[in-house]
């Protein structure tokens, strides 16, 4: 679980703001060199971060869980000291068609979905690189006795992770016309029980990309059902908790009723 992607996509997104809005302000060039010069600073900060994310966790050794809580506190941090807690503004108005324009009459955003989720499911489902991170995931020593890089897969995937940040940190600044460290907030518990809910094992080897789009899926329905019932906007993060406790639960029951179910075979067939 990588706890610091939210936090990876704010810092990024600031950065690339006062950067959009400086260029643009100044006038140098076209507002496209503005926002091509912005994204790209966005991305490169992202993976920035997504690198000493990976370097700490495969080469230092470093509990991941504990690494991406350190650097969620670091990356909101550094984006609070260089936009003082202010929203950043200023952008071309051309900018803001990546988070609302439309192509033939379906959201862009939608199509970026789209395409990354049908990536995600090529690279990790049909690559041997991708089985590589499942392999890694479920048993990193008999992968490393098997002859595949751990520290290699782990570094990628984490800047993969970092990248995913970058994308949303663009569309988020789009959609809102300017940047702010707590715009992403409330998506890091959403973002964790998507996975869980998905299918993913919180201690690694198995999860569906598909699976956790079905599980984004459900968790926006419920939020928006909230939202349409005028239920108070914090009974959300409630609902999430609540919910997000109780797949780990079934999951950590069914994991242990297997166990047990394993042991009685095996039993069996020694006592045979």
């Amino acid at each position: 679980i990588n706890l610091s992607v939210v936090n990876t996509a704010a810092m990024s997104s600031i950065v690339g703001a006062m950067t959009i809005a400086k260029l643009y302000s100044a006038g140098e060039g076209s507002p496209v060199v503005s926002i091509v010069v912005g994204i790209a600073l966005v991305l490169a900060v992202a993976l920035a971060g997504g690198l000493l994310n990976g370097y700490t966790v495969s080469y230092v050794g470093v509990t991941p869980m504990l690494v991406t809580l350190a650097t969620m506190m670091l990356f909101e941090g550094v984006g609070l000291l260089l936009s003082k807690g202010n929203a950043i503004s200023g952008f071309p108005k051309s900018f803001m068609w990546i988070g609302s324009g439309k192509i033939l009459g379906v959201p862009f955003p939608m199509i970026l979905f789209i395409i990354a989720v049908i990536a995600y499911v090529v690279l990790l489902e049909h690559t041997p690189w991708g089985k590589r991170v499942y392999m890694v995931g479920c048993n990193p020593t008999a992968t490393m006795f098997s002859g595949i890089n751990n520290k290699k897969v782990l570094m990628k995937v984490y800047l993969l992770s970092a990248a995913c940040g970058a994308l949303a940190a663009v569309i988020i600044m789009s959609r809102y016309n300017s940047a702010k460290v707590d715009y992403g907030s409330s998506y890091m518990m959403k973002s964790v029980t998507a996975a869980v809910l998905g299918g993913a094992n919180i201690n690694g080897g198995y999860g569906r990309v598909m699976g956790t789009v079905i599980a984004v899926l459900i968790i926006q329905s419920i939020s928006s059902g909230l939202n349409l019932l005028n239920v108070n906007r914090f009974l959300s993060d409630v609902v999430m908790g609540l919910l997000l406790l109780s797949v780990l639960t079934i999951n950590f029951i069914s994991a242990t009723v297997k166990d047990a179910r394993k042991k009685r075979q095996t039993a069996v067939k020694i006592s045979a």
